[in-house]
């Protein structure tokens, strides 16, 4: 498994124990498709990886500059090494175990990252604990915890965006949607907060009607669809910030729909 796939898990009891504790905010996350997308049918698993994008879209990185978004962090963020995951997996443990059971008597209403920062400026004393190298590592594990679950939404999304392209070019006569504009308009409604959009959000552009997406729940990123007509090319985009007070983060899904069968590229990150 790549690193960055088991940076989660790797220190991960420490983060999972303390979102669990009660940190407003905090969420596992999931295998299953995010509440309020609309059900599309599943791709087909003979699915094939093409380039990122097509010509005409605005300018878009090609694989060689992408990464697999489930395969790296975003921009702020570095895995733990071995040694560290180590480190804390031993001798961190006791103020992880400290840190999460205030976070489950506290029930603190900011998010985890918030919580643990104030909580270790005046650590416990703990006996072999060295409470400053630990809180680093602690904090650093939760900052990734914290952008993995964010990101999960961006993915499952994503994947939805493209299964609702391949659907509707399946109906009869075939469809390639139309271009949907940013939902949110404004990139800043997802910073620093999540978004509840309406559903004039949702059909204020037929792009988003023709595919059948629309979210009822809060949204942590803002998402694009961009199509090409001529060349039944996609391009479903997503924007946030899973990295507090860090640069905007854009992962995107793209590929071609043509003679019924889907052809679209894993989640990626620019």
């Amino acid at each position: 498994m790549n690193r960055a796939m088991t940076v989660q898990a790797a220190v991960g009891s420490i983060a999972f124990a303390i979102a669990m504790g009660g940190c407003g905010g905090a969420q596992q996350p999931s295998t299953t498709p995010p509440a309020g997308s609309v059900p599309i049918a599943a791709p087909d698993a003979s699915s094939a990886v093409v380039p990122a994008a097509a010509a005409s879209s605005p300018a878009p990185a090609t694989q060689a500059q992408s990464k697999l978004a489930a395969d790296s962090l975003p921009e702020g963020l570095s895995p733990l090494s071995d040694d560290e995951v180590k480190e804390a997996e031993t001798q961190c443990k006791p103020l992880g175990d400290a840190l999460a059971d205030a976070a489950k008597r506290d029930k603190p209403k900011v998010g985890m990252v918030d919580f643990a920062t104030e909580f270790l400026k005046n650590p416990p004393k703990l006996a072999g604990v060295d409470a400053a190298r630990c809180g680093d590592l602690i904090l650093k594990d939760l900052k990734i915890f914290r952008a993995r679950t964010m990101e999960t939404e961006a993915i499952r999304y994503l994947q939805a965006m493209a299964r609702g392209v391949r659907s509707a070019y399946l109906h009869e006569p075939p469809t390639v949607c139309p271009s949907a504009s940013p939902t949110p308009a404004n990139l800043s409604d997802v910073k620093d907060k999540s978004y509840k959009s309406t559903s004039e959000d949702w059909s204020s552009s037929k792009g988003w009607s023709c595919i059948r997406f629309a979210l009822a729940e809060p949204q942590r990123y803002q998402y694009e669809l961009r199509m090409d007509p001529a060349a039944k090319h996609f391009e479903g985009i997503a924007r946030g910030f899973p990295v507090k007070g860090g640069p905007v983060s854009e992962l995107y899904i793209s590929g071609s729909v043509e003679e019924g069968k889907d052809k679209r590229t894993d989640v990626m990150r620019r």
